[in-house]
């Protein structure tokens, strides 16, 4: 994670048979053998001032918008609720007609169905399959995947996640 211009950056190995955890990183980092032998009052500066963080493990306390993953858990929403076939055709003009959402560079992918839009990560057509399952539902099953939830591997300092729902977004963002 050093020099490529982040504030911090995780991974996380799993092996996709069991679920157990394989490797775990979180950067930035700092030097642990500093409190082996005694941290210095100038290395503890180093740490607790540092505006990134580096004892926060961001693969379990960080709380990260999913990104492209979340695909996967709107477009099992959309195809289970029939709110779209795996052949219906979406017209993708490269940004969303009801939210300024655009794809990757403002590409547009034309005419494209289900598996087309999965397999090139189609923003647009997800935008909008998450438009027809509507955020309480699509809420719904962001939890029966998982999300929102810790895991069960007990991790100390292990975040919980957030869904949002219609509530959370009338607590957050609607002002009366």
């Amino acid at each position: 994670a050093n020099g490529i211009g982040t504030q911090g950056i995780a991974a996380v190995a799993i092996d996709p048979n069991t679920g157990a955890v394989l490797a775990m990183a979180s950067r930035p980092a700092f030097n642990p053998n500093w409190f082996t032998r005694g941290i210095t009052e100038k290395e503890w500066a180093q740490i607790n001032n540092n505006p990134n963080h580096p004892m926060e493990n961001r693969a379990i306390a960080g709380q990260y918008p999913p990104g492209s993953t979340f695909k996967l858990i709107t477009g099992a929403a959309a195809l289970e609720l029939k709110k779209v076939t795996p052949d219906e055709m979406i017209f993708d003009s490269g940004r969303h007609w009801l939210v300024d959402m655009r794809n990757a560079g403002g590409e547009a992918l034309g005419w494209i169905n289900f598996t087309e839009a999965l397999a090139k990560s189609d923003n647009v057509y997800f935008y909008e399959m998450g438009r027809r399952v509507g955020i309480d539902k699509l809420a719904e099953y962001a939890r029966m995947f998982g999300m929102g939830k810790k895991t069960r591997h007990c991790f100390a300092g292990e975040a919980t996640g957030l869904v949002a729902s219609e509530e959370y977004k009338q607590k957050s963002f609607i002002r009366t």
